[in-house]
């Protein structure tokens, strides 16, 4: 009698783990009556949702006028800069540093006193749908005078 209870144990315990009855995460359902089950994701300015990825930080070396925290689209989690000359701090929809002259940023940052740091959180996160660069501007938030003056860093994903 012990010997049948625990051979019908041992079917019971391999039988509940076979790989048949087990879900891979791309199948899991959720319960009946609750909404779909999503991955975390961030807003792109399409409407559509773009998974979370791990964030990356980025930095420049030595002063500059701009950094590429992304050459692809993504999305900034948050950046900081310092500078020892006052203007505004833009983020960008862009893989490169543009010219100076008219831009449209994605955001701007007022850089008020000198040898300051700014530090900027984007809530939600900000979607840079060709990339994201942020540059230090002497003129405005419209009009890109780049300045050589700042240390800038990011995280993006």
């Amino acid at each position: 009698m012990k010997m049948l209870l625990r051979a019908a144990l041992l079917l019971l315990a391999f039988g509940a783990a076979s790989p048949s009855l087990a879900q891979s995460a791309s199948s899991v359902q959720a319960p009946a009556g609750f909404a779909p089950m999503s991955a975390p994701c961030v807003k792109q300015p399409d409407g559509s949702c773009a998974p979370l990825a791990a964030t990356v930080p980025v930095a420049t070396t030595a002063a500059a006028s701009c950094l590429v925290a992304k050459n692809a689209p993504g999305s900034l989690i948050g950046a900081s800069l310092h500078s020892t000359a006052v203007g505004w701090f833009l983020i960008l929809n862009a893989t490169t540093a543009p010219a100076d002259g008219a831009v449209t940023p994605i955001e701007f940052v007022r850089y008020a006193s000198a040898d300051v740091t700014v530090g900027y959180a984007a809530s939600p996160p900000i979607a840079g749908t060709t990339g994201l660069t942020i540059c230090f501007s002497t003129s405005g938030p419209y009009t890109l005078t780049k300045s050589a003056t700042a240390t800038i860093s990011a995280k993006v994903m």
